[in-house]
């Protein structure tokens, strides 16, 4: 088993993968590479709140198509 202490947090690796860190923060375990836990702990230090997971991306509702952006209009002046 590996650690590792980045800003205070302990990430720790069991399985010896790149891709099997795991960091608990904010009472939440989160699973994954290096880099990217290395990037939530900077987006918590800075925002005081956690990214959504890539689990919460994909299984996420779809949006409101009122509220989905309306491209610009383009007037042409003659």
């Amino acid at each position: 088993m590996r650690k590792l202490i980045y800003q205070g947090y302990i990430l720790t690796n069991a399985k010896g993968l790149t891709d099997t860190w795991t960091l608990t923060i904010s009472g939440q375990c989160r699973t994954g590479s290096l880099f990217e836990l290395r990037r939530q702990i900077n987006f918590y230090c800075e925002l005081g709140v956690l990214p959504p997971t890539k689990l919460n991306k994909q299984t996420g509702t779809k949006t409101n198509p009122a509220i989905e952006r309306i491209p610009p209009r383009r007037y042409l002046i003659k």
